[in-house]
């Protein structure tokens, strides 16, 4: 929602002061869709993550605390430590509102400056391929983000799990901060390029 908020107050911006140097918005577009990643990501340098606690029950006890359908029943002191764990970690919340509020300013140049250059540059018959070739790309990277986030998480989040940690243990953390760290490398890096187009194509 806040990245719906903020795009529609950039695009009005947009319309009715961004008609030249399209290029150059929208490569600051880029470089702000990066910052609106790299900032909830980088969160995960500060946050506290709860400590295993499979070691602390004797084998008795393990069995003990097991329900129904073999769901862990956590003990008084185990909730006390995750609701500690919560509170502290909850002022990280705002990073993720201010990166989505940044998504939705930089994603608004490329998709309307760009568009609106791929016409100025294509004839008409090219430009209707290429924005279509541009939506199905757009439309296949969900796909593709979630096969990769399914991949990310298979790691620990601080890459260097604990002793005995593994996956299938409810304190697993999987690395999500890949997601944005990744995909924000390689758009901070066609930036520059994109930045470097003329304001008009010679042939256009």
């Amino acid at each position: 929602m806040a990245n719906d908020i903020s795009g529609m107050i950039a695009a009005i911006f947009m319309a009715n002061y961004c008609s030249a140097r399209k290029t150059k918005w929208i490569a600051i577009g880029m470089l702000i869709v990066v910052l609106s990643a790299v900032i909830p990501a980088s969160s995960t340098l500060f946050a506290e993550y709860p400590k295993p606690t499979f070691n602390n029950y004797t084998e008795d006890e393990q069995d003990r605390n097991y329900g129904v359908c073999n769901e862990t029943v956590s003990t008084n002191d185990e909730a006390e430590s995750a609701g500690e764990y919560a509170v502290r970690n909850h002022r990280f919340y705002w990073m993720f509102i201010f990166g989505s509020l940044l998504q939705g300013i930089g994603a608004t140049p490329p998709g309307i400056a760009g568009s609106t250059y791929m016409d100025e540059i294509f004839s008409q018959k090219a430009f209707g391929i290429a924005i279509s070739v541009l939506y199905v790309i757009a439309f296949l990277g969900f796909p593709i983000s979630m096969l990769l986030g399914a991949v990310y998480l298979q790691y620990y989040v601080t890459l260097d799990p604990p002793a005995g940690l593994t996956i299938r243990d409810k304190e697993w953390v999987g690395a999500w901060w890949m997601g944005m760290f990744f995909p924000s490398v390689a758009v901070l890096f066609l930036s520059f390029f994109v930045g470097l187009y003329p304001r008009q194509m010679p042939a256009a």
